[in-house]
């Protein structure tokens, strides 16, 4: 009898490791814990993360549609900057693109810390994003 419910339990374990290996088990655990740090608020949800990259690009691709409809180059002369400086002293000629968000910054303090903040990946400033930008735009134009 000993011998049979070690084998049983052996099999039972084998199936458990075996399971713990599936991809679809994987995903699982990992939507669980990622809904319980939501839960906890130690990681932002989906809904959230969206709504932070559509503030984020709403004004950019504003901005972007106001000089193609005006027929404005987006860049200038200068070159482009890693920061939008938000200040009077700060304007140099970096392009229409740059002036118009700064000046937009001004009025509204998510975008004036998109623009001065540290994370580069996520501002949609370089030229290659823009040229990106102007072709999803280009229909809408």
């Amino acid at each position: 009898m000993l011998k049979y419910h070690l084998k049983l339990y052996f099999n039972v374990f084998q199936v458990f490791q075996n399971h713990c290996k599936l991809e679809y088990h994987i995903n699982a655990t990992l939507d669980a814990e990622h809904f319980i740090n939501v839960l906890e608020k130690k990681e932002k949800s989906i809904i959230e993360q969206l709504d932070s990259d559509r503030k984020r690009l709403v004004p950019i691709i504003e901005c972007i549609l106001l000089c193609g409809r005006q027929e404005l180059a987006l860049r200038g002369h200068r070159g482009e900057k890693r920061n939008i400086l938000i200040d009077e002293n700060a304007i140099q000629n970096a392009g229409n693109f740059r002036a118009i968000l700064q000046v937009r910054a001004k009025g509204d303090i998510f975008l004036q810390n998109v623009l001065e903040g540290t994370d580069t990946n996520i501002k949609y400033l370089s030229p290659g994003i823009q040229n990106q930008l102007v072709n999803i735009c280009n229909d809408i134009i």
